[in-house]
């Protein structure tokens, strides 16, 4: 497929996907403009474009932040930091999230006693999108872990879920954006499936790198991000 095919079906998959929210809003809007409701009806109707709004604004800030990272637009913060805090305010940003879904999140983080060379709001930025990819692709009920590892080498944070896992045919391409959107994967609960792209990139700009394992459909997922350490002088 040429650079303008792929271009061409990109808009579609984004076209499609910001409709969706968008449509939801605004029949929403003239429903309740229109007909007299309850307050049950009425908290109910607002409650629906609140969700849509900020669906449609997470997929507009997925694509600034994709046209960004992918022409290398942007800057990182780079600071000798300990990761601990960041994980930990991945996991309380998205706890509201998992208790509306009746899902676990359990935390297992060493602490670490290593370095990384890192931007904390970049990195924070992609264990957010793992946990809450993770919260969507779940069903009530189940469980999510968190693991932080230390192995003098690596910093290893580890995000498992016990949701919908990913099929063998579809494994390789989870971090390439509009193809995963395209191909209907774990992007069917929200998203364009820039996410997971964009979380690639940000972490190979930090001299890491970011796997998915799955045992296939309904199996849940492990995506795991390793950092390298680096010693007290900032030193890998």
């Amino acid at each position: 497929m040429n650079a303008d095919a792929t271009q061409d079906k990109f808009l579609t998959i984004v076209s499609h996907e910001l409709l969706t929210p968008t449509a939801a809003i605004i029949g929403w809007a003239e429903w309740l403009g229109r007909t007299a409701v309850d307050d049950e009806r009425l908290a109910h109707g607002i409650e629906v474009i609140k969700r849509n709004a900020q669906l449609q604004a997470q997929l507009i800030e997925h694509l600034i932040d994709f046209s960004q990272v992918s022409k290398d637009d942007f800057r990182l913060d780079l600071q000798r930091i300990t990761i601990l805090p960041t994980v930990k305010a991945a996991i309380e940003a998205m706890l509201p999230l998992a208790f509306v879904k009746d899902i676990k999140i359990v935390a297992q983080l060493s602490p670490v006693s290593g370095w990384i060379i890192g931007d904390t709001f970049r990195l924070q930025q992609v264990f957010t999108n793992l946990i809450s990819n993770a919260i969507k692709c779940t069903p009530s009920g189940g469980d999510i872990r968190v693991l932080l590892l230390d192995d003098g080498t690596w910093v290893e944070v580890k995000v498992s879920d016990t949701g919908k896992g990913i099929s063998a045919e579809l494994l390789p391409d989870i971090f390439e954006g509009s193809r995963r959107a395209d191909n209907g994967s774990r992007s069917q609960s929200g998203g364009l499936g820039l996410g997971l792209n964009i979380s690639r990139r940000l972490i190979e700009r930090h001299g890491g790198r970011i796997n998915a394992f799955s045992k296939g459909s309904g199996q849940g997922a492990t995506f795991t991000v390793q950092l390298p350490r680096t010693d007290v002088n900032g030193d890998h």
